[in-house]
């Protein structure tokens, strides 16, 4: 009997096409983002001719962190080339990279097309733009590059056991040393590498001496990459102790304490948890007289992706063939240990011990975590209705539904928050056009322009980031290499040029509806300046 192999490959390239489609669906709102955070600007600034030098600068010596001689330059990336396609590229395609190697190496556990096929839909379904300092909006490139090198050592590490080559596990060992370059968190993942040693060498079921001797030697590069990294980075600290407290190790930590306060810093990486932290933002941006957001009034993009995300769940649970129970169970513990190995670090220091963070930089890492189990118990519930055809149809209905349900909110509030960010950067792409179409007429360097207002956003997530380190006088010698006269606020503007000829103050205004903004000039003298820039 010879199969049609035509059907096949048409069949894949289906499947594979409306999985691209419902990806792009995904990722098309981060294209919306711009900057979220104080560190990302500043960052973006300091990256020109003559200010190099601040990239790296003190920040090694004030966070006690070694690795910024080097990591810090990494961070530059997106901003080498002042070009929004290019930025795009490097802050979402680490991320694309994630959600893809993590899916290869569930295929390469589970052997299952059927499980990879509902990972890959789930993670793309349930994937949340968290803001603020998430990696979903926050520090581009950096931090999920970091996590992209960790699996791609796992799979080089499978690999090697699958190979029997030596070469592959020195090779993963590496990769997993440099991603602990990226961030001191990472060095949890080792446990990893430790828990894949176990499995492949099968030591819970041949407990002999040979095993576990064989095991450690699989171990030993990662043992020996661990100690250098520890000695480098608490001998570092011991010179230059560590100002910030994200650094710093809390008082009186309990194991309770720890884990309460991980579990609650994963809280925004499980599924559906933006919509409901920040569903206000919906009612924000609907353009409804009542004022009230509604499923009928969800962008048809989503809701047409959302069919698609049902179709191909159908799909893969159609052809789902039973795991074992036991596989279905480690993979659950595992999950669970995902959640919290990237967040035990974070969570011991005095920042964060105990203060109510729902969300850091390592909570997208632990939506992994969650994704697994999840898929763990909805296999475990699949096996335990396939002795009844209608009952396993029943069944796999309902989960369609809900894929449906939790990607529709999921992808809404993404876009809100999307669109919530893209509002704060409003201001400065019109800055940035007044200032280069000459808008301001005779502007030269010593020209005084006070830029205060445009500090003020309507939007919600957006709102503190120029105010931690930005300053317009850096952002436009980055924009036009010159150091212009602007100053960021009102008051200290009235007592540097009460006495100049000629001045202007900026004014800014921005819908809360919409992406609606007006930006103008008021050119007068000093003398005239108000005591309130309200006042003029």
């Amino acid at each position: 009997m010879k199969l049609n192999t035509n059907n096949i490959n048409q069949e894949k390239f289906t499947i594979y096409f409306l999985l691209l489609l419902v990806y792009v669906i995904t990722f098309y709102p981060l294209t919306k983002v711009g900057f979220t955070v104080g560190d990302d600007i500043d960052l973006y600034t300091e990256t020109c001719k003559g200010h190099w030098g601040h990239v790296v600068g003190n920040w090694p010596f004030l966070q006690g962190r070694f690795y910024f001689f080097f990591s810090r330059y990494i961070q530059t990336v997106p901003y080498l080339i002042d070009n929004p396609v290019y930025f795009d590229l490097t802050y979402i395609l680490p991320i694309v990279g994630c959600f893809v190697l993590f899916t290869t190496l569930v295929h390469r556990v589970f052997k299952s097309s059927s499980i990879t096929l509902f990972t890959a839909i789930l993670l793309s379904s349930s994937f949340q733009i968290i803001g603020f300092h998430s990696i979903t909006t926050a520090y581009p490139f950096f931090f999920t590059t970091g996590f992209c090198i960790i699996l791609i050592g796992l799979n080089v590490y499978i690999s090697s056991f699958d190979l029997k080559k030596k070469s592959y596990l020195y090779t993963s060992a590496i990769l997993m040393f440099i991603a602990t370059l990226f961030y001191e968190t990472f060095l949890m993942y080792y446990l990893v590498f430790f828990i894949v040693a176990i499995w492949k060498n099968n030591v819970f079921a041949i407990r002999t001496k040979e095993i576990y001797l064989k095991t450690l030697r699989n171990l030993i590069p990662f043992i020996v990459g661990g100690i250098v990294y520890l000695i480098a980075y608490f001998g570092f600290q011991y010179f230059y102790p560590p100002k910030y407290t994200g650094a710093n190790l809390a008082n009186d930590i309990t194991i309770g304490g720890l884990f309460s306060t991980a579990t609650l810093m994963s809280k925004l990486s499980f599924p559906l948890q933006v919509f409901y932290e920040y569903n206000g933002l919906l009612f924000k941006h609907t353009m409804s007289l009542d004022g009230v957001f509604k499923t009928c009034r969800m962008d048809l993009v989503v809701l047409i992706q959302g069919l698609i995300v049902m179709v191909l769940a159908y799909y893969a649970l159609n052809k789902y063939k039973t795991v074992k129970y036991i596989h279905l169970l480690w993979g659950f513990v595992v999950g669970i240990c995902l959640v919290y190995i990237p967040l035990l670090i974070v969570s011991s220091s005095s920042r964060y011990y105990l203060q109510n963070w729902h969300s850091y930089v390592p909570t997208f890492f632990a939506f992994f975590g969650y994704a697994l189990m999840l898929l763990m118990v909805l296999f475990a519930i699949l096996n335990l209705v396939s002795f009844s055809k209608p009952l396993r149809i029943i069944f796999q209905v309902f989960v369609c539904l809900l894929l449906f349900w939790v990607n529709t909110l999921t992808q809404s509030g993404n876009r809100a928050v999307a669109a919530d960010m893209e509002t704060s950067n409003i201001r400065f792409e019109m800055a940035d056009y007044a200032i280069k179409q000459g808008v301001i007429p005779n502007l030269t360097t010593k020209t005084p322009v006070c830029f205060e207002q445009t500090h003020n956003t309507t939007s919600y997530m957006g709102e503190w980031v120029t105010k931690q380190y930005f300053s317009w006088k850096d952002f436009f010698v980055k924009q036009l290499g010159k150091k212009y006269n602007f100053i960021d606020n009102y008051e200290k503007f009235v007592l540097k040029n009460s006495k100049q000829d000629k001045v202007w103050v900026c004014f800014f205004r921005q819908s809360t509806k919409t992406n609606d903004a007006i930006m103008y000039f008021a050119g007068l003298s000093g003398n005239r300046l108000a005591k309130t820039q309200n006042e003029i």
